[in-house]
């Protein structure tokens, strides 16, 4: 943020916050735009948010905040960028503001082999090793491997194809499963031996092993070498009854709507989860596709991982997979639960943890109703609803709700200025709610009742009771009918062929038209009625015969 500086719109566009509206303040404002927002200096040793809010609470302010710097964000140009939905879902560009990864950072996959002549991974792979057949290059005959490691990363900000969590950092490919995708544990066993050994800071391993005790034994092996161990933790749809195994990240899956999958494997073993449904990545052959399972959602991890040893090359195996597992974002129960274990991967929050040491954000928003008010009486089509929120960080959206059914939710603001129209409420006590949440998912929320009062809408009843339709007259037309209505009837009027031909103030009506000169022929006749609130109906319409 700009250093003792915050930013004030007042209610009262013209009015100069010095002229007494928020009090003493130690410099003259700055007028800043035509909407009534001032610059305003904070007091010497007071910090901007805390004078933010302060000043919030003063009459008349429709905001406070401090003068917040922003960064630009990174955003790849890969052509398929924007279907990778669960880039963004785990904070993709966040984190590369702080990380776009080290092609110093070796991260081992562990699979079916690569395809090396693949466009987004031909440039992004170290020799790697064949573990099956040692004299063998670790060529991809499945397709599994070479999808793994496009997710970890594929060659990110190059114009085609997919972008990867793990931009900058580079592929140690091993080969440990055949072509049908089978591996055996001595062949993981010794790919993770190899992998450390050969500088590698990371080790994606989207095999069921947490479980396996010599698995396990490589992962250890990893781990001295101050490395990072990812599994996956099954698509059995099963749960595990193993205890968590603290040598790797075990990795559910979760969907774009931030649900566990139904196939992924949950229970102790689960450290946390990261998208695994539908993921865009490159194909055995040059082409790219959709792939899911707990397979995809491993990788994540492991591009999440080696972006953080990019950020501080002096990082513990112990440091990096507490900053990933502690910064995700709790969408369970809270704390650790079966189903997301952490929660769900949060890249540009564990790179913060990493970068500036910062606590995880668990400080929800504050968000409060500026207009109704909590009591007040509200009327009409155009009833204005104001909410506003604050948070220490920022504010990522709000909603709004009426009797529980969701009006509204607008992204990237911490105001709504919405309008309700009250028409469509019975009278009588409602019950509005606000929710905020926070960059960090954070929510709060604040409930308050009002009072709908918009009094007798119903219209009245209306009814033309003579002459039947089709009725025949001469000299004079009789007309008769009646009305009723719970506030009364104010008047009743008549029309012929549409012209108004006269009225009677009360809820009968009878009423003789002279007709002698009217021209023979057909005439439409109906009656409308006025109740005592101001509604209106009309009658049926008939038509009649002039002789």
């Amino acid at each position: 943020m700009v250093p003792g500086r915050v930013l004030v719109r007042l209610a009262a566009p013209h009015t100069e916050p010095a002229a007494g509206t928020l009090g003493g303040l130690p410099s003259v404002p700055e007028p800043l735009g035509p909407q009534g927002v001032w610059i305003v200096r904070c007091p010497a040793g007071v910090r901007e948010d805390a004078f933010a809010a302060q000043l919030r609470r003063q009459p008349g302010v429709v905001a406070a905040e401090p003068d917040v710097l922003f960064r630009i964000q990174a955003k790849p140009n890969d052509a398929a960028y924007p279907q990778q939905w669960h880039l963004p879902m785990v904070g993709s560009e966040e984190a590369w503001d702080l990380s776009k990864g080290s092609s110093a950072v070796l991260v081992a996959v562990l699979d079916t082999g690569v395809d090396g002549n693949h466009p987004d991974l031909a440039g992004k792979l170290e020799p790697g090793w064949n573990v099956l057949n040692e004299g063998a290059a670790p060529i991809d005959d499945n397709g599994h491997g070479t999808a793994v490691a496009g997710v970890v990363a594929a060659a990110t900000n190059n114009g085609i194809g997919v972008a990867s969590l793990g931009w900058g950092c580079r592929i140690l490919p091993i080969k440990v499963a055949d072509a049908s995708g089978w591996a055996s544990t001595s062949s993981i066993y010794m790919g993770l031996i190899w992998a450390a050994d050969q500088g590698a800071r990371v080790a994606n391993v989207s095999f069921r092993v947490s479980e396996n005790t010599f698995a396990s034994f490589g992962m250890q092996y990893f781990a001295s070498k101050g490395g990072v161990v990812t599994v996956s933790a099954g698509n059995q749809g099963d749960t595990s009854g193993s205890p968590d195994n603290p040598y790797c990240l075990t990795v559910g899956a979760t969907d774009s709507s931030d649900r566990v999958a139904s196939w992924s494997t949950r229970g102790s073993i689960v450290d946390l989860t990261a998208p695994g449904d539908r993921i865009l990545s490159t194909n055995r052959g040059g082409g790219y596709g959709a792939w899911s399972g707990t397979s995809f959602s491993a990788p994540l991890v492991a591009a999440a991982v080696a972006l953080a040893y990019s950020a501080k090359t002096d990082l513990t195996p112990e440091a990096a997979m507490s900053a990933v597992k502690n910064a995700a974002r709790d969408l369970g129960p809270a704390g650790w639960d079966a189903t997301y274990g952490q929660g769900r991967l949060d890249a540009a929050a564990a790179l913060q943890v990493v970068v500036g040491g910062s606590p995880k954000d668990e400080t929800p928003p504050q968000v409060e109703f500026v207009a109704p008010t909590s009591g007040s009486t509200v009327q009409g089509a155009a009833v204005a609803v104001v909410i506003r929120a604050t948070d220490d960080r920022q504010v990522r959206r709000i909603g709004w709700l009426l009797d529980g059914a969701s009006m509204g939710l607008v992204e990237g603001t911490d105001r709504v200025e919405a309008t309700w129209n009250t028409l469509d409420s019975i009278d009588g006590v409602h019950t509005l709610e606000a929710v905020a949440e926070d960059s960090s998912g954070n929510q709060a929320r604040t409930v308050i009742q009002v009072v709908v009062a918009n009094g007798d809408r119903k219209p009245p009843t209306v009814v033309l009771s003579s002459p039947a339709d089709g009725a025949e007259f001469g000299d004079r037309l009789a007309l008769r009918g009646y009305a009723s209505d719970e506030s009364g009837i104010a008047r009743i009027e008549v029309y012929v062929n549409g012209s108004l031909k006269g009225y009677r103030l009360r809820d009968t009506f009878s009423m003789d038209l002279y007709s002698k000169y009217w021209r023979a022929g057909w005439y439409t006749v109906r009656l409308k009625a006025y109740d005592g609130a101001g509604n209106s109906a009309d009658s049926q319409t008939i038509s009649v015969r002039k002789l």
